[in-house]
């Protein structure tokens, strides 16, 4: 019925969303000061890898290097209400070629996961589209939604020293205010080990 047509891919609708990507992806590259950065309140791996706060709130990993890992970033903010994240992956000196990853410089980011805890309850937030600044030939940044652990986002890391950005644009917007809680999962489950 009703959703079969609403869900059906036209021609117009996928020129439309090309439009849109990129757009998109132009306002990334010139992005402003109109993203609020949060100083993590907590960050953990589920593996071991050893995560560390730094002070322009970024957070560098360190330590193990498992096969897989989730990282789980606690932020708290007060804004009144949250559309997106985004996301920026950043070259270090202490990584192999300096570049963004801890194996050869690159990365993959299998999933992508947005969590609000409120209230004593935590709900998943619906991430209806996520645009990045570069991707990797056949590792897209829509990889990290589609519940795949073998796909993901990359960024040829080895070979392009270069910082990264991608935006995770959320189906509605999450009404915030004081204290407000949000739990992001970064998973690395790509069968490149240690991506």
């Amino acid at each position: 019925g009703l959703k079969k047509i609403l869900n059906t891919s036209t021609k117009e609708l996928r020129a439309a969303q090309q439009i849109w990507e990129t757009n998109t992806r132009s306002s990334l590259e010139k992005s402003d000061d109109s993203w609020v950065s949060q100083k993590p309140v907590k960050v953990a791996s589920r593996n071991g890898t050893e995560l560390k706060i730094q002070e322009d709130f970024s957070i560098l990993a360190e330590g193990n290097n498992p096969n897989t890992e989730t990282y789980t970033v606690t932020l708290q903010s007060d804004l009144p209400q949250i559309t997106a994240i985004r996301l920026e992956a950043l070259t270090h000196d202490s990584f192999p070629n300096k570049g963004l990853g801890r194996v050869n410089g690159n990365f993959v980011l299998s999933g992508f996961e947005v969590r609000v805890v409120a209230n004593g309850k935590t709900n998943k937030v619906k991430i209806a589209n996520a645009v990045a600044d570069y991707e990797q030939k056949d590792q897209p940044i829509a990889a990290t939604l589609d519940d795949k652990p073998a796909t993901g986002w990359a960024v040829d890391g080895q070979e392009k020293k270069k910082n990264r950005q991608a935006i995770f644009t959320f189906a509605q917007p999450v009404s915030g205010g004081t204290g407000m809680v949000f739990e992001v999962l970064l998973k690395h489950f790509s069968p490149h080990q240690q991506h």
